[in-house]
């Protein structure tokens, strides 16, 4: 039994199956162009996220784990995509994302690794500046334990819109405050 998710930003389907997550194309064009994803397992999102982007797209995916990065990046490298994956911890890629990877803002974030961390991690994306207005986060496994701190800090804060939850995976929008000048 499939679940799906329709993304009012993006032209993507989310499936969630016993298999794992796919992101399957819509007939519109992509309305991103710059993707962080966190947690890269076997490669196969990024897959499907790169040939979703424009040519000028960019993606970032970050696994900490060695041996699976590996097994990673030769999914993405036999799909015909050029290597872009980091092998480290979120943490470490986040503070290097604009001075090594040249990226400033994302549009598009994608969580699935140590649910443990995505609060962290979020919070210091959120105080980077990195995640764009509008931003759509991916959300997967936000039913496990560990996920609990992060669902009352997006649940509790205005800058985060729930849109939908599906079985474990979530779509939230980034949409904090727009502050104009002092009057």
């Amino acid at each position: 039994k499939c679940a799906s998710i329709w993304l009012n930003v993006l032209p993507v389907s989310v499936w969630v199956t016993s298999g794992g997550c796919s992101l399957l194309p819509q007939s519109k064009v992509m309305q991103v162009s710059k993707v962080l994803e966190l947690g890269t397992f076997c490669g196969y999102s990024a897959v499907r996220i790169l040939r979703l982007l424009p040519t000028t797209g960019k993606l970032l995916t970050v696994e900490r784990d060695p041996h699976t990065a590996d097994v990673a990046e030769e999914m993405i490298l036999v799909a015909g995509f050029k290597h872009s994956q980091v092998d480290c911890t979120a943490q470490v890629a986040i503070a290097q994302l604009q001075s090594c990877y040249g990226i400033s803002s994302v549009d598009l974030l994608v969580m699935k690794h140590n649910v443990a961390d995505y609060l962290a991690d979020l919070q210091t994306l959120e105080n980077s500046r990195i995640l764009s207005y509008g931003c759509v986060l991916l959300v997967l496994k936000s039913h496990l334990p560990g996920a609990l701190q992060f669902l009352q800090y997006v649940h509790h804060n205005a800058s985060f819109k729930v849109v939908s939850q599906v079985m474990d995976v979530m779509e939230i929008h980034y949409l904090p405050p727009i502050t104009g000048p002092a009057l």
